[in-house]
């Protein structure tokens, strides 16, 4: 599937609560990140519809929203990280929600975003702990790389592919203002689906 294939975009599904999960017939591909990392702005551009609502303040996703496309496959904009003002009592209901969706059998690959100016910060680092333990592939989507040269590029993929122990193809270059990574993104989930 390429990203001009899409020729539908459907909510499939909005979570709040663990006990409205489901397991579905698709194949599922989260996208996960720091709260204000550029995840609304990478599904709207990923589907060419306003999906997600673009915020300056970090934080407003906050439930997990199942998007289904072209009634063959599913992207999941899950809450951010970081950032988020919520309660303590909120905050274990949202990793008891993560927790049990992560485990779902239909995710395919996690596509953790991380900001490609300030990446793998304190939030990200327990994010990492997190994946290394996945039973799928993770792919991680570098964001706004039109911000910095290509130098920087270099130096935080490098910085990236040892801390994660990641290879140099699960590693995508996006900018959803410059149009970049639409391609690759779908080029990698077509391998799954």
């Amino acid at each position: 599937m390429k990203g001009n294939d899409i020729t539908s975009v459907k909510l499939y599904k909005t979570v709040y609560l663990e006990k409205d999960l489901e397991d579905f017939r698709f194949n599922d591909f989260p996208f996960v990140g720091r709260s204000n990392v550029g995840k609304s702005s990478l599904m709207n551009y990923l589907t060419n519809r306003k999906l997600a609502h673009v915020s300056k303040k970090p934080g407003k996703t906050q439930s997990i929203n199942h998007f289904l496309i072209n009634d063959e496959l599913m992207l999941t904009d899950l809450p951010g990280y970081g950032f988020a003002s919520i309660t303590g009592s909120q905050r274990k209901k949202w990793d008891k929600l993560m927790a049990t969706y992560f485990s779902s059998q239909n995710i395919k690959c996690l596509f953790w975003l991380l900001d490609s100016r300030n990446y793998l910060n304190s939030s990200d680092q327990k994010m990492l702990d997190f994946v290394e333990g996945v039973p799928y592939d993770v792919a991680i989507i570098l964001t706004k790389v039109d911000k910095i040269s290509k130098n920087e590029l270099f130096k935080a993929r490098a910085d990236i592919k040892k801390a994660v122990s990641i290879s140099d193809d699960m590693i995508i270059n996006t900018s959803s203002s410059k149009n970049v990574g639409k391609k690759d993104i779908f080029k990698l989930i077509s391998k799954y689906n």
